[in-house]
């Protein structure tokens, strides 16, 4: 479909994708298993590797093509909600009456302890996207703390932490690459 709908209900979600990782079985000790089975083993992984490349680089595809035909720059996934990035500057945080941000958490899930204005992610001049926290909490990124005042750049498939919710950062290369740098 030239809309990209059909590869939307292909690729599977955030929550069934980490929980397939979860549920994978642990490995044996090398003493246990004999060196043909062994040998079976490594080429199935190998098969198994390269299938998940091409699953990857398909997904990749499909999310590039239906965050285009959207006109966002990139998405943050997650378990609930897709949040488009739309402007190369937007706001994540929770929104209030008086106060209303791009990115509103409170879409994703309980959101109590999230700032109002928890943080900025911008698209920079060289393609790259920037966090920059400044809620009172730390914004996590890969499992690494980003305190507030400082900022972290945002590598394609990062996992953002913010008040217990977890986003994936999913940027779209082709509009990246077809936008207007900011000015000096």
């Amino acid at each position: 479909d030239a809309d990209g709908s059909d590869d939307d209900e292909m690729l599977p979600g955030f929550a069934e994708a980490e929980q397939c990782v979860l549920d994978m079985p642990t490995r044996p000790a090398a003493a246990q298993v004999d060196p043909a089975t062994r040998k079976r083993a490594r080429t199935a992984l190998a098969t198994a590797l390269n299938k998940i490349r091409r699953l990857e680089a398909s997904a990749q595809a499909a999310t590039a093509r239906a965050t285009t035909a959207k006109n966002a720059l990139g998405v943050l996934q997650g378990m609930r909600t897709e949040f488009l990035i739309t402007k190369r500057e937007m706001v994540l945080g929770r929104s209030t009456d008086d106060q209303k941000v791009d990115i509103d958490l409170a879409e994703e899930g309980n959101a109590s302890k999230v700032s109002r204005q928890q943080a900025f992610i911008k698209l920079r001049w060289n393609g790259e996207f920037c966090l920059r926290n400044v809620g009172r909490r730390p914004v996590w990124i890969n499992n690494a703390a980003v305190e507030s005042g400082h900022r972290c750049q945002l590598a394609p498939h990062s996992l953002i932490e913010v008040g217990g919710m977890r986003l994936l950062f999913l940027p779209n290369p082709t509009l990246v690459r077809n936008s207007e740098p900011e000015p000096f």
